[in-house]
């Protein structure tokens, strides 16, 4: 919602009488923001709810509300990409233009700025659709005007909230593709200064991430529509009231942190190293002399976090192999988060093991970018079975409430994956931060993979958090001597 109402702010920029003017870009934020919070307010009420009337519609608005998020996604990846691709292209333009190119001549041999080879490109398609074999000459040829009449109109909605630039407002037969890209020519108030700029990187995650629990969420509903509660048996209800007596007698108001300590204070250690990391690798990237230190710096701790958390899952699995095992439950949310963004993290590293084994850079080691890929593969999969499994164990006995094995990893987990949450949310933003992939990919490539991919692996590290924070919570929780009626391998004891 914060997002929507900067970019109804960015709306409120553009005076009427500019070119770039449109009111859908002032409702549109609105309608979402109003989306949000009542689908919010919808899963919240109705997300226990077993629906046995209405059947049909009720599966048709639940999969079109599946659908919904599903476009706000992919809209708000493109628009994103889009913003990010076009301020790249206003850089090189002013960069262009600091080397005094002419603007009547965009289209140089070797083609000096990114930008022109990209308007280029659009005039040489239009003029082969044409059938012209006219040369473009600046703004000047029949060409041109054919590519600004017919681009004009989709090209403003991408250029108004790109950079903060403010010039004189022209009509829109007067506005040039160049000052169009170069988004000079809307009359921008502005009033928010950079603030949309830099924070939309960061706010845009928690956009895709919303809409990603939203359409999953609305998806579980959808399925068990029609289908019968499951009813407790008389069985069932004994149980639960032994547990409530167990429970009542040693009920304590405290957090039970017994078998974390070790896990806890390890993994602030490395919480701590990684963000001293993070800070030095802000501190040296802009710097020239430096900037190869940074990039091997924040890759070589990313590649340490990786590693410690493959060996805490080994040693966490191993130490709570005796716990009981529960094969009938299975959190199918949570389930289809993790693997959906675990998606995400598999398709970056993957980009990334290509360009670290083919491609080359003076700026970055490739062979640390394929190990970091490489790396980043194994940990997701070994972690997405490790949460699969300990999120169906827990304690059954008194000796093993004691002890609590594996809660020492499990603790680590929960801090390493909160610190991998941090780094990917700063570091990995940048498109900049990964010049193997950039040389390799190029810029616009690199762009569209990372801003589909990077927010699936932020998701992917927080709720990963979270559900190291259910299973320390409930894994290791010993409900009373009804549960030592079951063997630690998981069968019942005769």
């Amino acid at each position: 919602m914060i997002y929507d109402g900067l970019e109804f702010g960015a709306f409120l920029e553009v005076p009427p009488d500019s070119p770039c003017f449109a009111l859908l870009r002032g409702i549109n934020p609105l309608l979402h923001a109003a989306f949000v919070f009542f689908q919010m307010y919808f899963i919240f009420v109705s997300a226990r709810l077993n629906i046995h009337k209405f059947k049909v519609i009720a599966r048709f608005g639940l999969m079109h509300c599946v659908a919904t998020n599903i476009c706000v996604w992919i809209r708000t990846l493109v628009r994103e990409s889009l913003k990010e691709i076009n301020g790249h292209y206003h850089y090189y333009d002013k960069l262009a233009k600091s080397q005094q190119l002419q603007q009547s001549q965009p289209v140089a041999d070797g083609y000096e700025s990114v930008s022109n080879a990209f308007l280029h490109h659009i005039v040489e398609a239009v003029a082969a659709a044409a059938g012209s074999d006219e040369s473009f000459e600046g703004g000047n040829s029949a060409i041109f005007d054919i590519v600004n009449e017919t681009l004009g109109d989709a090209l403003i909605g991408a250029a108004t909230s790109a950079a903060p630039t403010v010039g004189a407002v022209k009509s829109k037969k007067e506005i040039s593709l160049w000052e169009l890209t170069g988004n000079v020519s809307c009359g921008r108030r502005i009033f928010l200064g950079n603030i949309i700029m830099d924070a939309a990187p960061f706010l845009y995650p928690f956009l895709i991430e919303y809409s990603l629990i939203g359409a999953a969420v609305l998806y579980v509903i959808w399925e068990h529509i029609g289908l019968n509660p499951k009813y407790k048996t008389e069985e069932n209800n004994r149980g639960i009231k032994e547990e409530s007596i167990w429970n009542s007698k040693t009920r304590q108001l405290r957090v039970d942190c017994v078998g974390a300590s070790k896990g806890l204070f390890i993994g602030l250690f490395f919480l701590t190293a990684s963000l001293l990391c993070l800070v030095l690798f802000f501190i040296f990237v802009p710097m020239p002399q430096f900037k190869r230190l940074g990039l091997i710096l924040g890759d070589a701790a990313h590649c340490t976090l990786l590693l410690v958390s493959i060996f805490a899952m080994a040693l966490g699995a191993y130490r709570a192999r005796h716990l009981h095992f529960h094969s009938e439950h299975m959190e199918e949310l949570g389930s289809i988060l993790l693997r959906i963004s675990a998606l995400g993290i598999f398709t970056y590293s993957a980009f990334s093991m290509i360009a670290g084994a083919l491609g080359s850079s003076t700026e970055e080691p490739p062979t640390l970018v394929f190990i970091n890929g490489l790396l980043s593969v194994i940990e997701v999969t070994v972690q997405t079975i490790f949460i699969s499994d300990m999120s169906r164990r827990s304690v059954n006995t008194a000796e093993q409430d004691l002890e609590k094995p594996g809660r020492q990893s499990v603790t680590f987990l929960l801090i390493t994956n909160l610190t991998l949450w941090l780094v990917y949310t700063f570091e990995m933003q940048k498109v900049e931060a990964n010049p193997v992939q950039l040389s390799f990919y190029g810029f616009l490539p690199w762009t569209i993979v990372q801003r589909i991919s990077l927010p699936l692996c932020i998701f992917y590290r927080f709720h990963s958090a979270m559900v190291y924070a259910e299973i320390w919570k409930n894994s290791y929780r010993y409900h009373g001597p009804m549960d030592e009626t079951m063997a630690p391998g998981g069968s019942e004891m005769n």
